[in-house]
């Protein structure tokens, strides 16, 4: 398992676009205050929402980019057990998702010390879930393009249009947003329970569609 994932972080370490993404990620929070049209005009509180929101999106791209990447590479796990190759699937996408997050919010974390600490603990809750979602859409045999779909249709329009509802509907909506239900960056202990509950479904989930031998055939 070990020396599956270190030959996974070796291979993509290699590729210098991941290293102008994650260089990108870093900048992506200061230019888009200086060059936003409202940026004469934002407070602090919007300009930590705005590098919150940025660090969401970049978790999408990164959780997105790490499942395609498992696709492509997937004969560097073919000897290890079943069990094993889920584990290492989870981690692989779920630090995928976090490390560009945590590197755009490497500037706020400079301005305003630790008072980041619980939005990027938001951050590493958000691509655990986001991992748990895509294992499950890999899982249905939807290719990479219908899986990113899918994913932001989760993650952006669903909480959208749940937005304000109560009931079943809305317990359900949250349990597939990866934000779970609250804005990127908020915690506190009743979101979190929320979401870690989330992530423990969806993980089984995840894992009991890989026994369906209708999907197991596709």
């Amino acid at each position: 398992m070990k020396t599956a994932l270190k030959a996974l972080i070796l291979q993509e370490g290699k590729s210098p676009v991941i290293w102008a993404a994650l260089i990108s990620a870093a900048v992506a929070w200061p230019i888009t205050l200086d060059y936003s049209p409202l940026a004469a005009s934002l407070g602090s509180a919007n300009a930590k929402d705005i590098a919150y929101d940025l660090a969401f999106v970049l978790a999408l791209a990164g959780g997105l980019y790490s499942s395609a990447t498992l696709s492509s590479k997937s004969w560097l796990l073919s000897r290890a057990p079943g069990p094993a190759r889920f584990a290492i699937s989870f981690g692989w996408i779920s630090l995928g998702a976090f490390l560009p997050a945590l590197i755009s919010l490497t500037p706020l974390a400079l301005l305003t010390g630790v008072s980041v600490m619980p939005g990027i603990a938001s951050m590493a809750l958000i691509a655990l879930h986001l991992a748990a979602l895509l294992l499950i859409l890999d899982e249905t045999g939807l290719s990479h393009s219908e899986r990113s779909l899918a994913l932001l249709l989760l993650a952006l329009a669903l909480p959208a249009s749940l937005s304000g509802e109560t009931g079943t509907f809305s317990y359900i909506g949250r349990v597939l947003n990866p934000a779970a239900g609250g804005d990127p960056g908020d915690i506190n202990l009743l979101l979190t329970a929320h979401q870690f509950g989330s992530i423990i479904a969806l993980t089984l989930i995840a894992l009991a569609l890989k026994h369906v031998p209708a999907l197991q055939q596709q």
